[in-house]
């Protein structure tokens, strides 16, 4: 059985499948997570002049280069370096979902939280002219497109065809059922990190706020519908 490497993209759905996957490991190998609070402090305490992504990339070839890990999962985007180091040794898979549902999910999830890293504190107008919106509308622009050409809409497309799953968080029974299928694993995928209820939603933001939404959205949308329309994992 090859390595397995799961991209968690955030607010896809991933924190349940982590757990699905702990589960189905059981037996089979060991499972390296990488902790986004831990790697982000180490990060704070000594950044050594490169990125976050950066500094997580490079636990994740630590993990990968391992024989003491069978998976590893975690919040770290893609990396040309990383997958032509481990390609023959291992398997890429991840998940992602409507990048509208996906950037709305993310706000109300960082505005509701009581403290810790990346919570927001600003009310939906402010935050949708922010900079911080901005990069919350590209998130699969940056984690396909990846370390070495970072928000390259083109590279994020080529290496979508470098994940042998991409699953769909409208069909996570489709997803489990393609992992399962391909990696000879049983996963089991429960629900779990659920947005707690807050003033927005879908059905309360503006026409005026969705348009803005949807422009902030614009790339991830099209890396969304590219995926859907071309990948077959």
């Amino acid at each position: 059985m090859k390595k397995l490497f799961f991209m968690h993209i955030p607010k896809c759905g991933g924190t349940s499948i982590k757990s699905g996957l702990r589960k189905s490991m059981k037996g089979v190998g060991g499972v390296f997570s990488l902790d986004n609070h831990a790697s982000k402090r180490a990060y704070d305490i000594n950044p050594e002049n490169e990125s976050l992504f950066g500094f997580r990339n490079k636990l994740a070839m630590y993990a990968l280069g391992s024989n003491h890990y069978q998976l590893v999962m975690g919040h770290t985007i893609f990396s040309d370096r990383l997958y032509e180091a481990f390609k023959d040794e291992c398997e890429f898979f991840t998940i992602v979902r409507d990048p509208v549902k996906r950037f709305i999910s993310h706000y109300t999830f960082n505005k509701a939280k009581k403290s810790g890293h990346f919570k927001n504190e600003m009310a939906f107008d402010d935050f949708l002219t922010s900079k911080e919106a901005e990069d919350v509308g590209s998130f699969y622009l940056r984690y396909f497109a990846g370390i070495e050409r970072r928000l390259d809409l083109n590279a994020a497309k080529e290496n979508s065809h470098k994940f042998s799953v991409i699953g769909d968080l409208n069909d996570v029974v489709g997803f489990a059922n393609n992992v399962s299928e391909r990696y000879g694993i049983d996963l089991q995928v429960g629900v779990e990190n659920v947005n707690p209820s807050l003033s927005t939603s879908s059905k309360e933001i503006t026409k005026e706020q969705m348009e803005r939404v949807y422009e902030l959205c614009q790339k991830d949308i099209e890396i969304y519908n590219y995926i859907k329309s071309n990948f077959h994992g």
